[in-house]
């Protein structure tokens, strides 16, 4: 990719540009990690020849560097001839040093490109609440990171859903950026402070899968004792704590001890304490966990309120279909990377802009089949209702479609139903997920995906 001085300029008159521009490439270190992770995968599978692939493997990454080293080049040459005699030079000057940085240090340990992650942050008109870059964590010496360079932002009065298979890095992503753990590498900004700054702490809520209360306090003297640990005074905590409990509807149960609380309740009083410094973005790791349906309902329903005040809700969950009717943004991780991450409008517009659902009579479905060839129209069978069968379109533009239509009527091919197709967050994830955990994966995804990557070679 040939870098032009028009588009440095680009990259520096908006921000947004220069960082579509740095995302879409790998850095040399996720390059090298790739290759590790392909020969791993080839060294535990039954592949007959498996030096020739890994031949091909490193044959891949050299190419990748290859095309990476000659768009830094052409990108170097260009940016140099702003340093002088130019209103941009100090800017190409800035950008020069944070995309050369950026692309040899990209998910290593080392902290090289926080700088321009900051200074990217600031560029933001709307700034998020939480905003994550190149957040990668090891465990022990493994060579393959749990998360690789994970990026995404979530923005006040949000609800995030987090979503990914078991292992797919969710948990260790929350403790990161909670601080639980310590040794990883990237950038992990609230509300525009660094997650290790203890002044962060004051702008997140957590809440953990599991609740554990001491013995012998009930609700309200737990939660006073808890906000007084924080360092507010004991008149303070006394009205906080009422005031949050009157909120979540736990007033009259302040006398019992929260061990003798359902799963539900328990959950309520961790929400209390969550809330009792009044966070900008509260975070939760499965905390629909063993609730009852009724206990579900409230506990969204308090999450939705809490939305409403302008709080940003981040929650990792497996109940997709729950999330389904609350989120409005979301992060898929699939084998420690993100797959996507942004508004869900978005990614309906984009990945789901032209699928459909049709119904059609099953005793059209001959001529409907026919029909559909003729155009090469992908489609699907969606569903049954005794006579009536639902099929999933895709159209491949606007023309398609109408000629869809106009041969149904020239061929008396009634349907009873034809609308766009609004997948649901288990749709999407099952769409859009592959690999699940690098930890969990089967024999048949192993050699499915060495077969992929043998085939794109």
């Amino acid at each position: 990719m040939k870098i032009t001085q028009e588009d440095i300029i680009k990259f520096i008159e908006k921000n947004d540009e220069l960082n579509k521009f740095i995302h879409s490439f790998k850095g040399y270190n996720e390059i090298n990690t790739n290759k590790l992770f392909k020969i791993n995968l080839v060294k535990q599978s039954n592949y007959s020849d498996t030096t020739s692939v890994i031949t091909k493997i490193k044959q891949s990454a050299l190419n990748e560097k290859k095309q990476l080293n000659e768009t830094i080049n052409s990108f170097n040459n260009e940016c140099k001839k702003l340093f002088i005699n130019s209103k941009y030079a100090e800017e190409a000057k800035r950008i020069y040093r944070v995309i050369n940085e950026y692309f040899n240090f990209v998910g290593s340990k080392n902290h090289k490109f926080f700088e321009y992650d900051i200074d990217f942050y600031k560029s933001k008109k709307e700034k998020p609440i939480l905003y994550v870059r190149n957040l990668t964590k090891y465990y022990g010496h493994k060579k393959i990171p749990t998360i690789d360079s994970l990026n995404f932002d979530i923005y006040p009065g949000e609800f995030h859903a987090f979503i990914g298979a078991n292992g797919a890095g969710k948990t260790t992503t929350i403790k990161s950026i909670i601080s639980s753990y310590y040794k990883w590498s990237g950038t992990i900004l609230i509300d525009g402070i660094p997650n290790i700054n203890e002044a962060s702490k004051k702008k997140i809520g957590y809440v953990p899968e599991k609740a554990v209360f001491p013995e012998g306090f009930s609700a309200q003297e737990y939660l006073t004792w808890m906000i007084m640990l924080s360092g507010f005074n004991k008149h303070f905590a006394i009205n906080k704590v009422k005031q949050v409990l009157k909120d979540l509807g736990m007033w009259n149960l302040r006398h019992v001890s929260p061990n003798k609380f359902s799963s539900g309740q328990k959950r309520k009083i961790i929400l209390a304490q969550t809330l009792t410094h009044d966070p900008e973005i509260i975070i939760m790791d499965e905390p629909m966990a063993n609730l009852d349906p009724k206990a579900r309902i409230d506990f969204f329903n308090t999450l939705k309120h809490l939305k409403q005040q302008g709080k940003a809700i981040f929650m990792s969950s497996h109940v997709l279909s729950e999330l389904n009717s609350y989120c409005d943004s979301l992060t898929i991780l699939d084998g420690g990377k993100v797959i996507y991450s942004g508004k869900r409008d978005e990614l309906l517009k984009t990945m789901f802009a032209n699928e459909y659902i049709v119904c059609i009579d099953n005793k059209f479905s001959n001529k409907f089949n026919e029909i559909i060839n003729e155009l090469k129209i992908i489609a699907s069978h969606y569903a049954s209702d005794h006579n009536l069968i639902y099929y999933k379109i895709t159209f491949k533009n606007e023309e398609i479609y109408n000629k869809f239509q106009i041969n149904l009527i020239k061929n008396n091919v009634y349907f009873n139903e034809l609308r766009k197709n609004i997948p649901s967050l288990q749709d999407i994830y099952e769409q859009m997920v592959i690999n699940g955990s690098k930890d969990t994966m089967s024999r048949q995804d192993i050699e499915r995906l060495i077969k992929q990557f043998n085939n794109e070679c």
